[in-house]
C-alpha cells in the first residue's frame, strides 16, 4: 500500500491536505505544526476511531484529543495505491458519539465501490496487519518507541515461526486459562466452605471428617509432586534417549568408516594382483623373477651381439691377404703361389659359411626369447622386470593395509557388543544408574505414595458411611465431595494446559527471539557505526544492548535517552522486517529521531532509505534529517 494524499478535518486541520510519494517521505516542520496530528489521522483513517475509549493515565482518547478545533465534524479522505489500483477511502461523522463511523471506499476517480473493503477491517486489509500489530511495529511515535507485547503481535510471531494460522496467542490463551483457574478456585473455596459448615454441624464423625480432609489435602499434594516428578522424569528420559541415539550413530559411522577403509584396501590388493597376473613373471617369487630377468637380459644382449657380426672375420681377412700375397709371389713361383691362393680361398669360404650359421642360430634363439616376453629388445625385458618389481611391492603393501584394516574392523566389531550393552544399560530406567533411572525411581515412590493416600481416603470414606453419627449429613457431604473432585480434576487439567502452553510459548521464543535479536543487532550496529554489536530481547520485548568488546549487556536505564531511543528503533524496524507483509504496510515515524544526534540520525535516514526501496516510509521530524 502507498499513501498518495491525505485530506483532514481533524484536530487543528480544517480541510488541510498532505501529498506523499512512494519510497521515503520526510516532512520537516516545527513543534505544534501538526506532525503528530497527521500520524494520528493516518491511524484513524485506516482503523477508525474507538468511540468507547476513555481517558487513561492522563492520556486523552483520539475522539477527544483530535476533535476538530473548527467545530466541524471529524472526517477525512485518503488516496492510496493498493495492489496496483488507485483507491480513495473516506470516513465521516454522522453521530455525536460515533466519530468517523461512516466509511466508504471507491476506486479513485470513479463511483465504483471497492468490494470487500469495509470499515471493520479496512486497515488490516490494506496494511496486512490489525491495529495492535500496526501500533507496535510500523507506527513509531516519540515517547512510545519501546515495544510492548500484545496477543495480536504474538499471533503474528507464532504464525511466522510455525507457518500456522493467527487465531490464537499465548497471552490470550493464558489469560483465559487464568480466568478458568480463578473460577475453579473460587468454586473450590465455596465447596470447601460448605463442607466445613457441614462438618461443624455434625456431632459424630468429626474426627473422621477432619482426618479425611487431611488425607485429601495430602493426596492432592502427593499428586502435584507426582506430576512434577513425571515431567522431570520424562525430560531426563528424553535426554537419555537422545544421547543413546547419538552414541549409536557415532559407532555406526565409525564402523562404516572402517568397513570402507577395508573395502578400499581389498580393491587395491586385487588391482595389484591383476597387474602381477598379467606379467610374464606371474607366479614367480620376486627375487627369483629378478634373477631370471637379469639372466635373460644378459643372454639376449649377447645374442644380439652375435647376430650382428661374424666371429671368423679376422681369420677370413688374414686368408684373403695371404691369397693376395701368393698371387704377387706367383710371378716368381707360379705353381706354388697358385696352390697357396686356392687353399686360402677355400679356407676363407669355409670360415664365412660357419660364421653365418652361428649368427642364424643366435638370431633364432633371440627371437624365441623376445617372443616369450612379447618385447622387441633386451632393454624391454629389463623394463618388464622393473614393472613386476613395482607391482609386486605394491601388492605386498596393499596386503599389509588390508590386514591392518581388517584388524581394526574386527577390533571395532568386538568392542561393539560391549558398547551396545552400555547403551542398552543407559536406557534401563528401572534399575539403571543414570539420572533418568534415579528420577524414575523417585517417581515410582511418589506414585506409590499417591496410591497409599487414595487407599487411605477410600478406607476413611467407608468408615464415614458406616458411622451412624454422620449418616444424616453424609448425602450432602458426598455431593460436595463429588463436586470437589470434579473441580480438583478440572483445576489439575487447567494447570496442565497452562504448563503445556508455557512450554509451547518458550519454544516459540527460542525460535523467534534469536532471529529478532540478530536482526535488531544488525540494525543497531549500523546505526552506531559498530559501537553496539548485540541486542538481547526477552518475551516482553524488553531490550538490552552490549557495547562492542564488552562481555555483558546493559539495560536501557544505563543508556542515554538518545541511545535508548536508537535501540528500540532498531527493535521496531527489525519487527517490521520480520512480521509485516512486504510492500503493504508503510512505516510511520513521528519525531522519533528528536533525541538522536546528527551523525546517528544520518545513519538512520540511510537505513530508512534502503527500507523505502520496498515499502513506503513517512518521517515527521522537527529536526533537520
Amino acid at each position: 500500500m502507498i499513501i498518495r494524499k491525505l485530506t483532514a478535518s481533524f484536530g487543528k486541520f480544517h480541510g488541510d491536505s498532505l501529498e506523499l510519494q512512494p519510497g521515503l517521505n520526510v516532512i520537516e516542520s516545527g513543534n505544534e505544526s501538526g506532525k503528530s496530528t497527521w500520524c494520528a489521522f493516518i491511524g484513524a483513517m485506516l482503523y477508525g476511531v474507538d468511540s468507547s475509549a476513555r481517558e487513561k493515565g492522563g492520556v486523552l482518547p483520539v475522539k477527544v484529543k483530535y476533535a476538530p478545533w473548527s467545530g466541524a465534524p471529524m472526517e477525512g479522505a485518503m488516496e492510496l495505491e493498493h495492489r496496483g489500483k488507485s483507491v480513495t477511502i473516506t470516513r465521516k461523522t454522522t453521530g455525536k458519539n460515533a466519530p468517523m463511523r461512516q466509511f466508504e471506499a471507491h476506486y479513485t476517480g470513479t463511483g465504483q465501490p471497492v468490494p470487500d473493503l469495509i470499515a471493520a477491517d479496512a486497515g488490516q486489509l490494506l496494511t496486512g496487519v490489525p491495529r495492535e500489530i500496526f501500533e507496535r511495529s510500523a507506527y513509531i511515535r516519540q515517547g512510545d518507541i519501546p515495544v510492548t507485547g500484545s496477543p495480536e503481535l504474538e499471533k503474528r510471531i507464532s504464525a511466522l515461526v510455525f507457518a500456522g494460522d493467527e487465531d490464537t496467542s499465548y497471552s490470550g490463551a493464558d489469560e483465559t486459562l487464568r480466568t478458568w483457574l480463578r473460577k475453579r478456585r473460587r468454586a473450590l473455596e465455596d465447596v470447601e466452605s460448605q463442607m466445613e459448615q457441614l462438618r461443624a454441624q455434625q456431632t459424630a464423625g468429626a474426627v473422621l471428617l477432619r482426618e479425611r480432609e487431611q488425607a485429601a489435602l495430602r493426596l492432592r499434594q502427593a499428586e502435584e509432586n507426582a506430576a512434577r516428578l513425571q515431567a522431570e522424569s520424562d525430560d531426563l528420559r528424553r535426554q537419555q534417549r537422545q544421547q543413546a541415539l547419538q552414541e549409536m550413530n557415532r559407532q555406526k559411522s565409525q564402523l562404516e568408516f572402517l568397513q570402507q577403509r577395508y573395502d578400499t584396501a581389498v580393491k587395491a590388493e586385487e588391482a595389484a594382483m591383476t597387474r602381477i597376473d598379467h606379467s610374464p613373471f606371474s607366479g614367480i617369487p620376486l627375487e627369483q623373477a629378478i634373477r631370471r630377468a637379469d639372466t635373460d637380459v644378459k643372454s639376449a644382449r649377447q645374442m644380439e651381439k652375435e647376430t650382428g657380426k661374424t666371429r671368423s672375420l679376422p681369420i677370413l681377412i688374414l686368408l684373403v691377404l695371404l691369397a693376395a700375397v701368393s698371387l704377387v709371389l706367383g710371378v716368381v713361383w707360379q705353381r706354388t703361389a697358385l696352390l697357396g691362393c686356392v687353399i686360402c680361398g677355400v679356407l676363407a669360404i669355409a670360415l664365412w659359411a660357419l660364421s653365418q650359421k652361428n649368427a642364424a642360430q643366435s638370431s633364432q634363439k633371440l627371437k624365441k626369447l623376445l617372443e616369450y616376453y612379447n618385447v622387441s629388445s633386451a632393454g624391454e625385458i629389463q623394463a618388464l622386470a622393473q614393472a613386476y618389481e613395482r607391482d609386486y611391492q605394491a601388492w605386498e603393501a596393499a596386503v599389509a593395509r588390508r590386514n591392518a584394516a581388517k584388524s581394526d574392523l574386527d577390533t571395532e566389531y568386538a568392542k561393539r557388543s560391549g558398547r551396545e550393552g552400555q547403551i542398552l544399560g543407559s536406557l534401563d530406567f528401572e534399575t539403571g544408574t543414570t539420572a533418568a533411572a534415579s528420577a524414575g525411581r523417585r517417581l515410582k515412590q511418589a506414585q506409590d505414595t499417591v496410591s497409599d493416600y487414595r487407599a487411605r481416603l477410600a478406607k476413611l470414606d467407608g468408615r464415614l458411611e458406616s458411622d451412624p453419627g454422620v449418616a444424616d449429613g453424609q448425602a450432602r457431604m458426598d455431593a460436595l465431595q463429588t463436586r470437589k473432585r470434579e473441580l480438583d480434576a478440572q483445576y489439575s487439567a487447567i494447570l496442565l494446559a497452562q504448563r503445556t502452553l508455557q512450554e509451547a510459548d518458550a519454544e516459540i521464543q527460542q525460535v523467534f527471539s534469536p532471529r529478532l535479536s540478530a536482526k535488531a543487532s544488525e540494525i543497531m550496529q549500523y546505526f552506531t557505526g559498530g559501537r553496539y554489536d548485540s541486542i538481547v530481547l526477552d518475551r516482553n520485548f524488553s531490550a538490552q544492548a552490549r557495547l562492542s568488546g564488552d562481555a555483558v549487556t546493559r539495560r536501557t536505564g544505563y543508556m542515554s535517552s538518545g541511545a535508548s531511543d536508537l535501540l528500540y528503533l532498531a527493535v521496531r524496524l527489525a519487527i517490521c522486517e520480520l512480521v509485516l507483509p512486504p510492500e503493504d504496510c508503510p512505516i510511520i515515524l513521528d519525531d522519533t529521531l528528536a533525541n538522536i544526534d546528527a551523525d546517528r540520525r544520518a545513519k538512520v535516514m540511510d537505513y530508512l532509505a534502503s527500507v523505502a526501496k520496498t515499502r513506503q516510509v513517512i518521517v515527521f521530524s522537527c529536526n533537520e534529517v
